[in-house]
């Protein structure tokens, strides 16, 4: 809210929140923001409804031309509004696909798409991550979204689903990165279901996207999702082995059940896959919490200098006067 208020505010912007039934203090921070700037709603569920239903919950709130879901961990980057409403203004456009700072996002440049299949093979990683796209309203009474509830990969297929077969179709993409990645995930414990509810999803799109095309997108995904090798931390949603058996989350019963799709799609051996599924948990935890020592201690150094809401710093109060 520290990033996203001062830059809605110069085109008033309205807000809106879906509270998942949170069960820390969400609801007064969110009060308190809407006392200094009162284009901001929000609604709580009664009970916790998943990802993929509070999102569509948040999206149907708004009552604007397009709609921007973007996850709660997610920080918009200073400016960043302001271009993509420049973006928005420009055309009629069927989705902006948005792009952030983590590496593993290899993308081409900015540029306007006209091909369904071209988004679909060359911006699938960046549709893959809430907040990296923007939808007009009317993409939200799709028909289609009961067919991805529950997998938390809805907006991905919704995306797909909606430019499938329009006519003249009309995509940007925005290559710069808008926002920082969504931090320490919530899959981890669920993730190889996860990676089975995506290859579900992916599979299941319309037959304007080749199975061909499907399974290598599959497959650039797998190599996201898992990182290949020794790399041993990833971002937003990437995990190694090494470090999903560190939590017990990865082990020879996961092992069986998945060895062909490390194979197939992660580039990992048998052999090394099963290894790993053996290894001894303490060293294993000895090495990354010393290399998540190492990491904070640089990124707190980063933000410490370089913070990303200068007001924060200062102590600068928002006024709904300001421009």
């Amino acid at each position: 809210m520290e990033s996203m208020i001062p830059q809605a505010r110069q085109y008033n912007i309205p807000i809106y929140v879906s509270d998942n039934a949170s069960t820390d203090h969400t609801i007064k921070v969110l009060e308190s923001f809407q006392k200094d700037y009162p284009l901001l709603f929000f609604k709580s569920n009664k009970e916790n409804v998943g990802a993929d239903q509070n999102m569509v919950n948040a999206a149907l709130m708004a009552s604007s031309k397009y709609i921007w879901t973007i996850g709660a961990r997610r920080i918009i980057l200073p400016g960043m509004l302001k271009k993509i409403y420049k973006i928005l203004e420009e055309s009629d456009w069927d989705l902006v696909v948005l792009n952030d700072l983590t590496s593993v996002f290899r993308v081409p440049k900015t540029q306007r798409y006209t091909s369904a299949q071209r988004v679909f093979m060359e911006l699938n990683r960046n549709l893959t991550g809430l907040g990296f796209q923007i939808l007009p309203a009317e993409a939200w009474k799709s028909e289609s979204l009961p067919k991805y509830a529950g997998t938390e990969w809805t907006i991905i297929g919704l995306c797909l689903e909606y430019i499938a077969y329009k006519k003249n179709l009309n995509v940007y993409f925005l290559a710069e990165p808008c926002a920082t990645d969504s931090g320490k995930s919530h899959w981890k414990p669920k993730c190889f279901q996860i990676w089975t509810n995506l290859k579900k999803v992916i599979r299941s799109l319309p037959e304007v996207y080749s199975a061909e095309d499907k399974e290598r997108v599959i497959r650039n995904l797998a190599n996201a999702l898992f990182i290949p090798k020794f790399n041993i931390m990833g971002m937003g949603w990437s995990f190694s082995l090494v470090a999903l058996r560190s939590e017990r989350i990865y082990n020879s019963d996961v092992f069986d059940n998945y060895r062909e799709d490390l194979a197939q799609y992660a580039s990992y051996s048998p052999a090394l896959a099963y290894v790993i599924a053996k290894f001894p948990i303490p060293p294993i935890r000895l090495y990354l919490i010393l290399y998540d020592i190492v990491r904070t201690s640089a990124r707190l150094f980063i933000h410490t200098r370089v913070p990303i809401n200068p007001r924060a710093r200062r102590n600068i109060p928002y006024s709904c006067e300001e421009s």
